[in-house]
Protein backbone atom coordinates (compact mmCIF):
# COMPACT_ATOMS: atom_id res chain seq x y z
CA UNK A 1 0.00 0.00 0.00
CA UNK A 2 2.45 2.69 0.58
CA UNK A 3 4.56 1.68 -2.30
CA UNK A 4 1.11 2.22 -4.34
CA UNK A 5 0.84 5.82 -2.35
CA UNK A 6 4.74 7.02 -2.97
CA UNK A 7 4.07 6.22 -6.76
CA UNK A 8 1.53 8.07 -7.19
CA UNK A 9 2.79 10.98 -5.29
CA UNK A 10 5.96 10.82 -7.17
CA UNK A 11 4.16 11.30 -10.65
CA UNK A 12 2.04 13.15 -9.23
CA UNK A 13 4.87 16.02 -8.55
CA UNK A 14 6.18 15.29 -12.33
CA UNK A 15 2.91 15.90 -13.73
CA UNK A 16 2.81 19.34 -11.68
CA UNK A 17 6.81 20.22 -13.03
CA UNK A 18 6.01 18.52 -16.48
CA UNK A 19 3.26 21.35 -16.91
CA UNK A 20 5.53 24.70 -15.47
CA UNK A 21 6.48 25.44 -18.87
CA UNK A 22 4.10 26.81 -21.63
CA UNK A 23 5.32 28.13 -24.65
CA UNK A 24 3.66 30.54 -27.02
CA UNK A 25 4.68 30.99 -30.60
CA UNK A 26 5.36 34.77 -31.03
CA UNK A 27 5.57 34.16 -34.78
CA UNK A 28 8.70 34.55 -36.91
CA UNK A 29 11.02 38.12 -37.88
CA UNK A 30 9.77 39.81 -40.85
CA UNK A 31 12.93 38.47 -42.60
CA UNK A 32 11.91 35.10 -41.81
CA UNK A 33 14.86 34.52 -39.84
CA UNK A 34 13.78 33.82 -36.28
CA UNK A 35 11.32 32.39 -34.63
CA UNK A 36 9.97 33.85 -31.14
CA UNK A 37 8.38 32.16 -28.12
CA UNK A 38 7.55 33.09 -24.85
CA UNK A 39 6.68 30.85 -21.47
CA UNK A 40 3.75 32.12 -20.52
CA UNK A 41 4.39 30.40 -17.32
CA UNK A 42 7.08 32.38 -16.68
CA UNK A 43 5.57 35.99 -16.50
CA UNK A 44 6.03 37.52 -13.30
CA UNK A 45 7.19 40.38 -11.57
CA UNK A 46 10.89 41.59 -11.01
CA UNK A 47 12.63 43.61 -9.01
CA UNK A 48 15.85 44.69 -10.28
CA UNK A 49 17.02 45.46 -6.64
CA UNK A 50 15.96 46.20 -3.24
CA UNK A 51 16.16 50.03 -3.81
CA UNK A 52 13.82 50.42 -6.62
CA UNK A 53 10.52 51.37 -6.34
CA UNK A 54 10.10 50.10 -10.22
CA UNK A 55 8.26 47.02 -10.77
CA UNK A 56 9.51 44.95 -13.94
CA UNK A 57 8.13 42.11 -15.08
CA UNK A 58 10.03 39.08 -16.39
CA UNK A 59 9.90 36.07 -19.03
CA UNK A 60 11.70 33.24 -20.66
CA UNK A 61 12.17 33.75 -24.42
CA UNK A 62 13.37 31.62 -26.75
CA UNK A 63 14.65 32.33 -30.13
CA UNK A 64 15.36 29.64 -32.76
CA UNK A 65 17.37 30.22 -35.33
CA UNK A 66 15.81 29.13 -39.05
CA UNK A 67 17.06 29.25 -42.37
CA UNK A 68 20.16 30.69 -43.37
CA UNK A 69 20.52 32.35 -40.23
CA UNK A 70 24.59 33.24 -39.12
CA UNK A 71 24.33 31.97 -36.24
CA UNK A 72 22.45 28.58 -37.41
CA UNK A 73 25.07 28.47 -39.31
CA UNK A 74 27.37 28.76 -36.74
CA UNK A 75 25.96 25.51 -35.07
CA UNK A 76 23.16 27.35 -32.35
CA UNK A 77 19.85 26.05 -33.03
CA UNK A 78 17.97 27.94 -30.37
CA UNK A 79 18.46 30.24 -27.06
CA UNK A 80 16.89 30.70 -24.18
CA UNK A 81 16.78 34.24 -22.80
CA UNK A 82 15.75 35.80 -18.99
CA UNK A 83 14.09 39.28 -20.35
CA UNK A 84 13.10 41.76 -18.35
CA UNK A 85 10.77 44.10 -19.37
CA UNK A 86 9.93 47.75 -18.38
CA UNK A 87 6.57 48.17 -19.84
CA UNK A 88 5.99 52.06 -18.32
CA UNK A 89 8.92 52.75 -20.35
CA UNK A 90 8.68 50.24 -22.81
CA UNK A 91 12.34 48.96 -22.53
CA UNK A 92 13.77 45.47 -22.41
CA UNK A 93 16.65 43.69 -21.06
CA UNK A 94 18.60 41.03 -20.72
CA UNK A 95 19.70 39.14 -17.44
CA UNK A 96 20.81 35.40 -18.59
CA UNK A 97 21.16 33.27 -21.22
CA UNK A 98 21.87 30.04 -22.12
CA UNK A 99 22.12 28.68 -25.92
CA UNK A 100 22.05 25.69 -27.60
CA UNK A 101 22.93 23.28 -30.35
CA UNK A 102 21.37 20.49 -32.79
CA UNK A 103 21.54 18.01 -30.19
CA UNK A 104 19.96 20.07 -27.21
CA UNK A 105 23.82 20.79 -26.09
CA UNK A 106 24.76 23.88 -23.95
CA UNK A 107 26.95 26.23 -26.60
CA UNK A 108 27.39 29.10 -23.95
CA UNK A 109 25.68 30.58 -21.47
CA UNK A 110 25.73 34.00 -19.71
CA UNK A 111 24.56 35.83 -16.64
CA UNK A 112 24.28 39.62 -15.94
CA UNK A 113 24.84 39.53 -11.93
CA UNK A 114 25.19 43.23 -12.02
CA UNK A 115 21.67 44.12 -14.30
CA UNK A 116 20.59 47.63 -13.84
CA UNK A 117 17.53 49.65 -15.21
CA UNK A 118 20.44 51.56 -17.22
CA UNK A 119 20.65 48.16 -18.92
CA UNK A 120 17.14 48.33 -20.34
CA UNK A 121 17.17 48.84 -24.11
CA UNK A 122 13.61 50.96 -25.58
CA UNK A 123 11.77 48.63 -28.21
CA UNK A 124 10.92 49.74 -31.46
CA UNK A 125 7.81 49.58 -33.13
CA UNK A 126 7.07 46.91 -35.42
CA UNK A 127 9.83 44.50 -34.08
CA UNK A 128 10.67 41.31 -32.60
CA UNK A 129 11.04 43.34 -29.26
CA UNK A 130 7.77 45.26 -29.37
CA UNK A 131 5.62 41.43 -29.62
CA UNK A 132 7.81 40.43 -26.63
CA UNK A 133 7.45 43.33 -24.45
CA UNK A 134 3.53 43.28 -25.40
CA UNK A 135 2.81 39.78 -24.44
CA UNK A 136 4.97 40.80 -21.08
CA UNK A 137 3.30 43.30 -20.34
CA UNK A 138 -0.72 43.43 -21.54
Amino acid sequence: MIKTLTAFLCFGIVSISASAVNWVDLGKSNDKQLQTFIDSDSIKPYKINSYSRDTYVSAFVQTTYINNHELRKKGQYYSKVLTVADCNKRALGNVASITYGFKDEVISSYQDKYFTESKLNIVFPETVGETILEYMCY
